[in-house]
């Protein structure tokens, strides 16, 4: 197996970099996005799960291309390189959603979830209904302050990250390199059940 030479790794991160913006949120903090797909198509905000972050969304670049979708990709508050913002609550969300879609000129979009971004998306399609066309959520997580007890996998994680905070590195970065070269199947796949669904037009998160 070839490993990756660091002008290879700089290369990706420049491309990167160059579809990265950022705006302000919540008084002074910086929030970051990023832009993938086709940049005249239709509007798609994607939320990461949780740990992640908008790099994630890098994954569905050439699909998001080919159907027509813009898909803007924000580092929550705390994630990635966005400013931390420990006192916020999920119905905060379109406080930091909205100047997204602002930012980048958009009027009105829609919004895939991953995971923990889940509830981030539901409670902004039910503060700010007239700025979102349809939710969908993919492997859909709710937030940890629902549940008595801590989950396990956010156990393992806090744990690695107290005791053994190198092997925690080195478990995401190898996730990384995979990401990075491999289809992007193997990653959704992780996610989804083999059948599809047929999508419909009918708006998510409205009543």
């Amino acid at each position: 197996m070839t490993t990756p030479t660091v002008e290879a790794h700089d290369e990706i991160s420049e491309l990167d970099e160059a579809r990265h913006e950022t705006t302000t949120i919540a008084g002074d903090r910086d929030l970051r996005y990023a832009e993938y797909g086709d940049p005249n198509g239709s509007p798609v905000v994607f939320l990461h799960g949780t740990p992640g972050s908008s790099r994630l969304a890098a994954l569905f670049d050439s699909a998001a291309a080919q159907s027509g979708v813009r898909l803007l990709a924000p580092d929550r508050p705390g994630f990635g390189e966005s400013s931390p913002w420990p006192e916020r609550a999920v119905n905060d969300a379109p406080r930091f959603l909205t100047p997204v879609l602002d930012d980048a000129g958009v009027d009105t979009a829609g919004l895939v979830a991953f995971s923990g971004g889940s509830p981030y998306a539901l409670a902004t399609a039910a503060t700010v209904p007239d700025r979102i066309t349809r939710v969908d959520v993919v492997a859909g997580a709710t937030p940890p302050t629902t549940d008595d007890e801590t989950p396990a996998v956010q156990r393992l994680l806090t744990g690695l990250a107290t005791t053994t905070p190198r092997i925690l590195r080195g478990l995401f970065r190898g996730q990384a390199w995979l990401a990075d070269r491999l289809d992007p199947s193997f990653v959704t796949a992780q996610y989804t059940t083999g059948g599809t669904t047929d999508p419909s037009p009918t708006r998510r998160g409205r009543s």
